[in-house]
């Protein structure tokens, strides 16, 4: 609706230069946030005691890249090129060092509200956006209608809008960590491993659907480029469906430790969405002409045959979003031990392991249970055994025996305990019968609990 508003009582023109500002700055944010929002559902859906520490290091992350985004704004505006560009689209470089200044609040926008995403209150989570959305409108309807104040009084309700935003976003992130706020240096880093391993393919998808209206700023009039974006912001209301699903979706994969169970419920959203937004885009490309009229005015109609070609695209882009946050949520960004046979690069260091009976079969050939005084040189998951030895990630809070997250235990005769020579960088977990007790090998010394990592204690041996 603001949308709607905005267009018809500024015309495509001054549309065209509204539209290119925002993107502007919205570009910027993107570039620095990182890939922390999305750290943050993933590590905070998978640990709900990690929400405080989540929120206090997204604040000071806030802080620190919005103002580097500033100092890069300033930069940007004095260039030649990025003056000629401003120019000819009637933007003033003022604008655009004004909202600049307010990245630091749209960063902690954007990470406070992945925050109430990971605590699962997806109402809460839709909340903040749908008062984004109500002050955007009632800026608008001021700003522009009333005050009659062009394209100045669409930015400010834009800025209005994201203000609003953040304010909700930090009052509902605090709810859901009680008001507490902790900095974390361990979590933060696991956030940045995360999130910046998951960026580059964020700022791809984005300039994937915006570096096309940067270049019609480039080469054509502001004129041509409100038509454009007329016809991308009603395709893109296509995406309110998946974009819904893919909310839930995102909570659910990373809170899930049956990898089956998720792949499952995702191939079912993906064919529900295929069919659902197949349907709808036929429908807007027999009334594109009658709708564009209706909806922007007769002056936008020319942005009909932009938004006829633009459907197929829209329709095959849906599915994508929902398979890449099934991605992100099941953790293969910086493949976190997932699957046995799918392990991280620090999870594949070589060991040595002389083997005297290994009571899980189905990992050993038959000639493996005879003993070898040398010794078998195996890689995990590579090894003339087939075994995967135990590595248990530090992401994996909810790892239990057999569970594709942690590998597996493995029940071995304490006899042959002494003839273990393990050489590890990281601890490893052996399960010995029947006095299941954690041994750890470190350096040649075998040490009971030395080093191990703490495992739930519900895990039987073997």
């Amino acid at each position: 609706i603001t949308s709607v508003v905005i267009s018809r009582l500024l015309g495509p023109s001054q549309k065209g230069t509204y539209s290119l500002l925002v993107l502007i700055i919205n570009t910027l944010v993107l570039i620095f946030i990182c890939g922390l929002g999305s750290a943050n559902v993933y590590l905070g859906a998978r640990d709900q005691d990690r929400l405080p520490a989540l929120a206090g290091n997204s604040l000071a992350a806030a802080l620190f890249l919005g103002g580097l985004g500033v100092m890069l704004s300033s930069v940007i505006v004095q260039l030649p090129t990025a003056a000629t560009y401003l120019q000819n689209n009637g933007i003033d470089p003022i604008w655009l060092l004004a909202l600049s200044l307010a990245m630091p609040l749209l960063l902690v926008a954007n990470f406070f509200q992945e925050i109430v995403r990971a605590s699962g209150n997806i109402i809460a989570y839709n909340l903040i956006s749908l008062i984004a959305a109500a002050a955007a409108l009632v800026g608008a309807v001021i700003c522009v209608w009333y005050r009659d104040w062009g394209i100045q009084g669409a930015v400010m309700s834009w800025l209005i809008a994201r203000m609003a935003m953040t304010l909700a976003a930090i009052t509902l992130a605090l709810v859901a960590t009680r008001g507490r706020l902790q900095l974390d240096p361990s979590l933060m880093r696991q956030s940045l491993h995360y999130g910046l391993q998951l960026h580059p393919g964020n700022v791809a998808q984005f300039l994937n659907y915006r570096l096309d209206i940067l270049l019609i700023g480039y080469f054509l009039a502001p004129l041509q480029v409100g038509l454009y974006v007329t016809a991308t912001n009603l395709t893109e209301r296509i995406w309110e469906f998946p974009h819904a699903l893919r909310t839930v979706l995102l909570h659910r994969v990373a809170a899930s430790d049956d990898p089956h169970a998720h792949d499952a419920m995702t191939a079912q959203i993906t064919r529900i969405t295929a069919s659902a937004v197949g349907v709808l885009c036929v429908v807007i490309a027999l009334l594109s002409y009658p709708l564009i009229s209706a909806l922007y005015g007769t002056a936008f109609l020319p942005a009909a045959p932009a938004l006829v070609l633009l459907l197929p695209g829209v329709w095959a882009l849906s599915l994508g979003k929902l398979l890449a946050i099934h991605l992100a949520g099941a953790g293969r960004p910086n493949d976190l031990c997932q699957r046995f046979d799918q392990r991280r690069p620090d999870c594949r260091i070589q060991r040595g392991y002389p083997v005297s009976r290994l009571r899980t079969s189905r990992f050993c050939p038959a000639d493996s249970s005879q003993p070898s005084g040398s010794g078998r040189s195996l890689r995990a998951g590579h090894g003339p055994l087939g075994i995967q030895p135990l590595k248990r990630c530090e992401t994996s809070p909810k790892a239990r025996v057999g569970s594709p997250a942690a590998g597996f235990f493995y029940a071995i005769d304490p006899s042959a305990l002494n003839r273990y020579h393990i050489q590890c960088s990281r601890s490893i977990l052996l399960r010995s019968n029947p006095h299941s007790v954690c041994h750890c090998r470190e350096g040649g010394n075998l040490n009971p609990r030395s080093g191990c990592h703490d495992v739930a204690p519900d895990v039987s041996p073997g």
